[in-house]
């Protein structure tokens, strides 16, 4: 699986796409509630998006976080556990999801940027 895009961080909005060989959905403002917690300095990441009747989540392992402090931003690297619906189980239409229907705890090489 693999994660692309945008988290909402002051005047950014979310755009991610979850994809997998064939499959992907996009997860975005319009359908989505988004909670960040980041103190990447602290070891501290974790993203939470509720969209159409599933939840996907993305925590930082805090002993695998290396964060660079930039001029106006942050630079950071770190191992993350991933669960998300699986994207050949995603429907428009925002379906009732099963257990099943969701990968749980892939662990994920992360890079994450932000500058003003």
């Amino acid at each position: 699986m693999q994660l692309d895009g945008t988290i909402p961080a002051t005047e950014e909005t979310l755009s991610l796409v979850v994809s997998s060989r064939e499959h992907r959905y996009t997860l975005s403002d319009a359908s989505s509630e988004t909670t960040l917690v980041e103190s990447l300095t602290e070891g501290v990441f974790a993203l939470s998006i509720k969209s159409r009747g599933f939840e996907t989540t993305l925590y930082a392992l805090p002993a695998t976080v290396k964060a660079t402090n930039l001029p106006y931003g942050i630079d950071a690297r770190f191992v993350a556990k991933l669960t998300a619906l699986r994207p050949s189980r995603h429907t428009a239409s925002g379906d009732s999801y099963l257990y099943d229907d969701y990968v749980r705890d892939i662990k994920m090489s992360c890079a994450y940027r932000y500058e003003i």
